[in-house]
């Protein structure tokens, strides 16, 4: 059966931050993005099979996978920051795109996509606990603000690291919750992380001036940077030293933690900073859309493989 649910995730998500934009931007914002990613993330984790981590083919196919994202959704970013220059907004919020780990939601997209989400929770587990180490102290390279580095320790711990570990230890009883609702709680709540960053950065006017760059070419490297980051992604997966799938590849290749870019950035006090972060939130769900079509395209061809022939 084919199923349109993904391209339905990449439209809400689309249209979540879009509208979260149209509001006043709160103070409450940051404790409602950590709050909602926390249970989007415990929630996947804690759904996942049991024995999923020995599945994992052994740890070498999440390692492969982190060398991946490096090269694919790091370097590139942090070659656009350092040539915008780390002091202008525009650059610091690219350079802060290379920081951050994988996206914390990113089982649950490989779930929604249909994609075996057990090597890339494995992957995005081990991201975590790297970025808790060398994600705050980049950033205090980068800017030196002691602040910043303690809020990404804090956001990176509370809404990635702890609910990985609280559904890891109530899985039994969040497996007990019908597929159905426990998938739409899971989506609703990254959807709502959206909205929350969509509100975060709602009253920043876009200019040259503000983001110490051209919008155009921010705009363009900004929207541009999930599908090139895929298309990297599969390009390296081609290597027999990388192999793991192709899906992965590009999903691993293709994400970044864009909630967290934006919410550092506002934290900096660099608001301005927050625009690649948010940029990179839709071109995301363009990712999103590309690989749903991809996915239905290729079940489309295996039911019609599949048919009997008179």
């Amino acid at each position: 059966m084919i199923s349109f649910f993904p391209l339905f995730l990449s439209a809400g998500i689309a249209t979540a931050l879009v509208t979260g934009m149209t509001i006043a931007a709160s103070s409450i914002s940051n404790i409602y993005i950590i709050a909602f990613l926390f249970i989007a993330t415990m929630g996947t984790v804690g759904g996942l099979q049991k024995g999923w981590h020995s599945r994992a083919a052994n740890y070498k196919g999440a390692f492969r996978l982190i060398f991946i994202n490096i090269f694919s959704g790091s370097l590139p970013m942090l070659l656009v920051g350092l040539w915008l220059g780390s002091d202008t907004p525009a650059g610091l919020g690219f350079i802060l795109l290379a920081i951050v780990p994988v996206a914390g939601g990113i089982p649950a997209y490989a779930t929604a996509l249909g994609i075996p989400a057990e090597r890339i929770t494995l992957f995005a587990l081990i991201s975590y606990v790297i970025a808790m180490f060398l994600t705050p102290a980049f950033l205090g390279v980068q800017t030196g603000d002691i602040k910043a580095q303690g809020f990404l320790g804090v956001t990176l711990f509370f809404g990635l690291i702890l609910p990985s570990i609280t559904g890891i230890l109530l899985a039994r009883k969040i497996m007990q919750v019908p597929l159905k609702l426990r998938r739409a709680i899971i989506i609703g709540s990254l959807i709502l992380v959206m909205f929350g960053i969509g509100s975060s950065i709602g009253g920043l006017n876009l200019n040259a001036d503000s983001l110490g760059a051209p919008v155009l070419l921010v705009v363009i490297v900004g929207l541009a940077r999930a599908p090139l980051g895929a298309l990297i992604g599969a390009l390296l997966n081609g290597s027999t030293k990388l192999r793991t799938s192709v899906s992965e590849a590009m999903l691993a290749g293709g994400y970044r933690n864009c909630a967290l870019a934006s919410v550092a950035a506002m934290a900096i006090g660099e608001p301005a900073a927050a625009i690649p972060g948010a940029l990179g939130l839709a071109s995301e769900a363009i990712l999103m859309a590309m690989m749903a079509v991809r996915e239905l395209l290729n079940q489309r061809r295996n039911q019609i493989r599949n048919q009997p022939n008179f």
